[in-house]
């Protein structure tokens, strides 16, 4: 787990009606506006396919496909950002965690400060970056370089693929015993 602290300025160009390119999650019709008081807003995953290498099963609101426009994000992670949160190069780089299993704290792609209700820090699940990967990608080799994951904690981080389009994961409070 390491940030950078330069910012890239998203480079989203896709249609007006945009629609993931593949089809590793579907997506619930309703728009979601990620953080409540105004950000960017997404379509949060209804499900993921069953032929999906990802192996837990996300629960409702923590993946979204962006729909904003590419202005929307780029001033959210402005205003929110703190930096850029490295991903895996391989697939085979993201940590092996079962289905029902926590994370332990070396696993997580990112440890950030939690919200002022919450006690303890967020962070970002493995798994929903490999699947957010998935979404902007598919199942062949991925270029890396192509995907810019945001550090915006303890809010919602976007992973944006240039020229494809953007997903955003939502953060969940860590589990007892993960500060230090």
């Amino acid at each position: 787990m390491s940030n950078s602290n330069t910012q890239r300025k998203p480079s989203i160009d896709y249609p007006d009606d945009p629609s993931p390119t593949h089809d590793v999650a579907s997506w619930h019709p309703r728009v979601e506006t990620l953080p409540d008081d105004g950000g960017v807003d997404a379509h949060p995953i209804n499900y993921v396919s069953n032929d999906s290498p990802a192996t837990a099963r996300p629960a409702p609101g923590t993946v979204g496909w962006v729909i904003s426009r590419p202005e929307t994000v780029a001033d959210y992670v402005a205003e929110h950002g703190h930096g850029t949160i490295d991903v895996p190069q391989y697939y085979s780089r993201f940590p092996d965690i079962g289905a029902h299993n926590t994370p332990d704290r070396e696993d997580y792609i990112a440890v950030g400060p939690g919200l002022e209700s919450d006690e303890g820090n967020t962070v970002i699940d493995p798994r929903l970056v490999c699947l957010a990967i998935r979404v902007l990608n598919g199942k062949g080799r991925y270029p890396a370089d192509e995907h810019t994951l945001y550090d915006c904690l303890p809010l919602p981080c976007p992973l944006v693929r240039d020229e494809v389009g953007a997903v955003i994961i939502a953060p969940r409070v860590a589990p007892n015993g993960l500060d230090d």
